[in-house]
């Protein structure tokens, strides 16, 4: 399990890098491709490289003021459940927390996301 988690990490990497060189790495491509990156390492234990791929993903959707969409909201779900693997269980709560208030005001609580993540809160809590 742990070379496609590797092997994810590697493809994630390799498309940084292209969009690096092809000076992409403010758009919304980027922010996804290091939400993957973000996934891929918290998914192998390394919270704190995920929590890191996490912020850059979040700079570039602030710096393009999508902060609130479904991609932003599907970021703060998943740093909530880093923090609850590491068992830091505040920040765990608070991300959630502000996960749930963003799918409320796009109307998509009612969703399977959604219900994924009132389950996750009420696990944490």
């Amino acid at each position: 399990m742990l070379d496609r988690y590797d092997m994810a990490i590697d493809i994630c990497q390799k498309n940084i890098d292209r969009l690096a060189s092809a000076s992409a790495l403010g758009t919304h491509a980027a922010a996804k491709v290091l939400a993957a990156m973000g996934r891929a390492t918290c998914l192998i234990g390394r919270y704190h490289d995920g929590g890191h791929w996490f912020n850059e993903a979040t700079r570039i959707h602030l710096a393009l003021g999508t902060i609130g969409t479904s991609a932003t909201t599907d970021l703060v779900e998943w740093r909530g459940l880093m923090h609850a693997s590491m068992g830091q269980i505040g920040e765990a709560s608070t991300c959630l927390s502000q996960s749930i208030l963003l799918r409320e005001s796009a109307c998509s609580l009612a969703t399977r996301p959604g219900m994924r993540l009132l389950l996750g809160l009420a696990v944490v809590r």
